[in-house]
């Protein structure tokens, strides 16, 4: 009865899991291109600052917009563990 709830909080938990790699992947990523802003002149070196930034800025645009999608893959999950829940509670009030 519950192996359905458990199967799909797996995946939901599998699939968070991934997303957290992925963003930290990226974070690693930022850092290393604020860390060549920092070793840059912007001064002497204007077009590759700019180039910098404008990596950093596209990295933030695409996950802004995973983000969206994530938000409802993590609301899914969260309401399937609140069904999980649910499910224990009435199987142990029952024995």
């Amino acid at each position: 009865m519950c192996e359905p709830f458990v199967r799909r909080l797996s995946e939901a938990a599998d699939a968070l899991t991934t997303r957290n790699r992925k963003l930290r992947s990226v974070h690693l990523t930022v850092s290393n291109h604020v860390a060549q802003l920092l070793d840059m002149s912007l001064y002497k070196q204007r077009d590759n600052w700019v180039e910098t930034v404008a990596k950093i800025n596209a990295i933030f645009i695409k996950e802004a917009q995973c983000v969206v999608i994530y938000r409802l893959q993590l609301k899914a999950a969260l309401n399937l563990l609140a069904c999980v829940c649910c499910c224990m509670l009435y199987c142990c009030w029952w024995c």
